[in-house]
């Protein structure tokens, strides 16, 4: 995806002032940002990463009980209520 021009208008004067080396090493910075996003996306698609991956439902579930053992240890949790049950 390549910027238009008003977005990478800003960077013009900087590229302008860059050597040839640090011009390189920007450009490939770029590629491996832009790289990598792509895989991301891609992983995503393929369900190897997100709320579908078991890695990620095994995280939720050990956060959740963290937060329980937090509150019951601070205290924060509610107290079981009192049951008045009918006689007769």
């Amino acid at each position: 995806m390549a910027l238009a021009f008003y977005e990478a208008a800003p960077l013009l004067p900087r590229l302008a002032l860059m050597s040839d080396d640090e011009l390189s090493a920007w450009g490939r910075s770029m590629h491996g940002k832009r790289g990598g996003y792509a895989v991301q996306r891609r992983y995503w698609h393929e369900g190897r990463i997100g709320p579908d991956h078991p890695a990620h439902k095994a995280a939720q579930v050990s956060a959740a009980r963290r937060k329980w053992r937090k509150q019951e240890r601070l205290g924060l949790l509610p107290k079981p209520g009192v049951w008045h049950l009918p006689i007769g």
